[in-house]
């Protein structure tokens, strides 16, 4: 955490599974692999970033961490429980959009990527259910599963796709990373 008091701005990326104890339910058979080390990590951080006012970016698991972090809850493993779910574990490179979200109007991710929808990849079988306290809906897919939250505080907001691996195909992507650049640069000091 001492690594955290030099950082303006944090970005979660994506990873392993979240270990069920975190959310108050047991694993369910579909999960894969945890990380215990890695969660302790992440939710102590979140602690920390929330306390400095530091903002973050939530990337895939980091979208699910985040909200579970804020009370939320994270369907565990859509194929079994979200039924409606479309494909969200594309078989092509991650660099080719699979699907696409619709964007909430009025959220910042609207201003950010300036529309109503966008292709985006899909590489995930868990994604958020239920928003944590202070998260609303930014997007969700044309199935209905959430694809991005963002927290009313302002400097926190989150994405279940992987923009990083989209700069070429889809280059909007990048104002994703230029809204925690900026959101960093400003020092979380914003309203």
């Amino acid at each position: 955490l001492e690594a955290l008091a030099l950082c303006d701005g944090v970005i979660i990326p994506g990873g392993v599974d979240v270990d069920a104890s975190y959310f108050d339910e047991v694993p369910h058979p579909a999960c894969g692999e945890v990380d215990p080390i890695l969660d302790d990590i992440e939710f102590s951080a979140l602690k920390y970033l929330e306390e400095h006012r530091v903002p973050a970016l939530g990337i895939c698991r980091g979208a699910q961490v985040m909200n579970i972090y804020a009370g939320g809850t994270i369907y565990q493993d859509l194929a079994s429980q979200y039924p409606a779910a479309h494909q969200h574990r594309q078989k092509q490179d991650r660099i080719y959009p699979s699907h696409e979200v619709i964007i909430e109007k009025e959220t910042r991710l609207h201003d950010i990527l300036d529309c109503e929808s966008i292709r985006v990849n899909s590489i995930h079988h868990q994604a958020v259910k239920e928003p944590g306290n202070g998260f609303v809906v930014s997007a969700r897919s044309a199935d209905g599963v959430v694809e991005a939250i963002e927290h009313q505080n302002g400097i926190w907001f989150a994405v279940q796709w992987h923009p990083e691996d989209l700069f070429d195909t889809v280059p909007q992507m990048k104002g994703i990373f230029e809204e925690i650049i900026e959101k960093a640069r400003l020092d979380g000091k914003v309203s």
